[in-house]
């Protein structure tokens, strides 16, 4: 943390007795958070951004060591092991909760103009203006920002592959040149494929499935792939041989017969009580696997899905009717329900109850090894599901690349159904900054501290790329403003390879208008959030030991 050790408060040498904080020691307070929180990720901003290591807990609670320079995964990090123990550090990370699960990019820009936001806004207030002044000059001046936004966005054409594979590759910053290049027309390709399937403007990404893994090629499918373990232990053989337009059944439950398959079951479960009883359902039950297997059969099922492990000699009867059977189908979770999505069919919870209007349809069904997992490639579906595969040289490169495809495909989405883009390499945020300071003169009032104070901490967006490239912002910040001297909004950025102006249109380095909007957006409204705070109260408790950790979902 960059704040000096006699301006940040120590709860544990505090009097005891002395149960709140107020005025200006409870905005140092805050203060020292948002500094605190900043520091997290001002280093990742940028394609030279420098990556967090964090020992965390995965969504199974297991330990896992996450390496990574997105900002969004680092705070997913955080939250997942020990979490966020400071109260306004998680007010701080709740406020960016929609840029990180919502849009997958933005959250950086979004911390890190919160933080000028708050230190000029802090700043202004211990100069005597009102927090009120502060936050209307800040909405005073949020309003200019989406103007300047409207006149420096550019329309996007969902035909036009090029720019989308731009707006893909922009995003995967944490990625080098030569692999974001790679990776991201696959990306731009699984947009446009999704588009073209659904139904509605919306492109719900949920109906994506990107898979990464070593040494294979990078494409797309119009269906579903489904991953499971090479070492999972299934019970079926899964395809064997690639099946042609199959019929295909799925199921999402245990599949059990011994509750249905002899009358010796009362209810309570199968009382057995002697050989004969034994031998008695022994052949009622393996006439009802046999019975049921004959019968998916001639209602046209030729594949069978199903999320739990299916039990040897049920197995064995299902393929001895001619039918492929996957198995152990259960990670993640919802592949089960993409795949009725995709091939028109219905999630059933009991093998018996299977009709032939549940079954989906696909062109081709095949399976193939890879690395350590085995891939059911269900292909040539109707329904509105994209796979994309990327090859990766190692399993850790691998999962890289599959994390930043993601992120891409969300990025990617927003620009296709919005329509509109931005320049990015901090073309932006400066072409904002300028506007700002610009029209600020027009405002009345106590009111223009504050506008003029957002111009100057819209700044520190393009000051940490520059910085962050390894450049010096004191050099280049100065050419960039007056390359955005011109009353009308251009799209020059900053060369991170070199530190000279470009154009970030021509250069490829284009956004999605929503993503800079809504990072502007989420930062103002922190803003207010924090600095109309005056008094943070710890009533009945010790402060020598209180560690205030908020209740979480």
């Amino acid at each position: 943390m960059s704040a000096n050790d006699s301006d940040t408060i120590n709860l544990a040498t505090r009097n005891q007795s002395q149960w709140t904080l107020q005025d200006a020691d409870a905005r140092q307070f805050i203060a020292d958070a948002v500094r605190a929180t900043a520091s997290l990720v001002r280093t990742t901003y940028g394609p030279k951004g420098l990556e967090k290591l964090i020992e965390t807990q995965d969504t199974q609670n297991q330990d896992e060591i996450v390496l990574t320079s997105d900002a969004g995964r680092i705070m997913d990090a955080i939250e997942r092991g020990s979490g966020f123990g400071h109260p306004i550090t998680a007010i701080f990370v709740d406020g960016t909760d929609g840029m990180r699960k919502g849009i997958h990019d933005g959250t950086t820009a979004a911390v890190l103009l919160t933080e000028a936001l708050f230190s000029q806004g802090l700043s202004l207030i211990q100069q005597g203006l009102e927090p009120s002044s502060v936050i209307i000059g800040y909405s005073i001046a949020q309003s200019f920002a989406g103007e300047t936004l409207d006149t420096l966005a550019r329309p996007l054409n969902l035909k036009d592959t090029g720019r989308l594979t731009e707006v893909a590759a922009t995003t995967m910053t944490t990625l080098s040149p030569t692999a974001r290049e790679r990776i991201a027309p696959t990306v731009a390709k699984a947009a446009q494929q999704l588009a073209d399937a659904s139904e509605t403007e919306w492109l719900n990404t949920d109906d994506v499935r990107i898979l990464a893994a070593p040494d294979v090629e990078n494409t797309t499918y119009r269906g579903l792939v489904l991953s499971r373990p090479d070492d999972g232990d299934p019970n079926g053989e899964g395809v064997v041989t690639p099946c042609i337009e199959p019929g295909i059944a799925i199921i999402d439950r245990e599949i059990d017969f011994e509750d249905t398959a002899t009358v010796l079951d009362g209810g309570d479960g199968v009382h057995l009580s002697s050989a004969d009883a034994l031998q008695q359902y022994q052949s009622e039950l393996q006439s009802a696997i046999s019975q049921t297997a004959t019968r998916l059969a001639d209602i046209g099922v030729d594949t069978l899905v199903c999320m739990e492990k299916v039990d040897t000699e049920i197995a064995h009867q299902l393929e001895k009717a001619g039918l492929s059977l996957i198995d152990k189908a259960k990670y993640p979770k919802e592949d089960v329900y993409r795949l009725a999505r995709a091939t028109g069919g219905n999630v059933v919870g009991k093998l018996t109850q299977v009709e032939s209007d549940d079954l989906g349809y696909a062109a081709r069904v095949s399976q193939q090894t890879v690395d350590d997992e085995v891939w059911t490639i269900v292909e040539g579906c109707s329904g509105p599901v994209i796979s994309a595969i990327i090859g990766g040289a190692t399993p850790r490169s691998a999962t890289q690349y599959e994390n930043a495809a993601e992120d891409a495909l969300e990025t990617t989405a927003i620009a296709a159904m919005d329509a509109q883009t931005l320049p990015g390499a901090g073309a932006a945020p400066a072409a904002v900054s300028a506007a700002i300071r610009d029209r600020s003169t027009a405002v009345s009032g106590r009111e223009q501290l504050a506008v003029e104070g957002f111009a100057e901490a819209i700044e520190v967006l393009p000051a940490t790329l520059i910085k962050n490239s390894g450049h010096q912002p004191l050099s280049v910040l100065p050419s960039l403003r007056a390359a955005h001297a011109d009353s009308n909004p251009v799209p020059t950025g900053v060369d991170h390879r070199t530190g000279s102006l470009h154009d970030a249109y021509e250069a490829g380095i284009i956004e999605p208008r929503r993503v800079f909007s809504l990072a502007i957006d989420s930062a103002v409204a922190l803003t207010e959030r924090l600095l109309t705070v005056d008094d943070v109260l710890y009533p009945n408790v010790d402060i020598e030991s209180f560690e205030p950790i908020p209740e979480r979902d």
